[in-house]
């Protein structure tokens, strides 16, 4: 099986997540100040996040992988602001998680790498970036290990919702 779909596998609810549906108050206006008119981007990634995570007669999506179709496509600021409008919600923590190994999404995020201190780092309220470090020893950018992809479940599994920035 491919990194990305052992990442989405469902793993075992946690013990203290409510099963109820998520009363969703996603849009432009969630997540805008009064005084000024979102941004079609902005329009758009709402769109986007109540796509993915919210619109399943099953209940929402709680991991979502995304990931660019060449390798030249960044797309580390999309996860962000994806997990960024999850976390405007205001209930939810939110786990960014880096599989690439390439420290994108800190550049992006405009936060230092910790050296020595593998993470998950608060870059935000309720938003943490999990980086591949933390869950993952291999050196390769896309090699990973059984053990390894227990570990990333197990990282997952702290968060109500988990963005994963996905190599190509």
């Amino acid at each position: 099986m491919t990194l990305l779909g052992e990442l989405l596998r469902e793993p075992p609810p946690r013990a203290n997540t409510e099963k109820a549906k998520p009363a969703v108050r996603f849009g432009p206006a969630a997540c805008s100040s009064p005084l000024r008119r979102p941004s079609i981007r902005e329009e758009q990634i709402h769109s986007l996040v109540e796509q993915l995570f919210f619109r399943h007669e099953s209940g929402p999506v709680r991991r979502v992988g995304i990931t660019a179709v060449g390798a030249s496509t960044s797309i580390a600021s999309l996860c962000l602001e994806v997990s960024k409008a999850l976390v405007h919600e205001g209930r939810y923590e939110v786990g960014l998680i880096d599989a690439t190994g390439e420290h994108e999404l800190t550049g992006v995020a405009h936060i230092p790498v910790h050296a020595g201190m593998p993470g998950p780092w608060a870059i935000a309220p309720r938003l943490w970036l999990v980086p591949r470090e933390s869950w993952c020893s291999e050196a390769g950018a896309y090699s990973a290990t059984n053990h390894n992809l227990e570990l990333l479940r197990e990282r997952i599994a702290e968060f109500d919702f988990a963005v994963v920035h996905c190599p190509p």
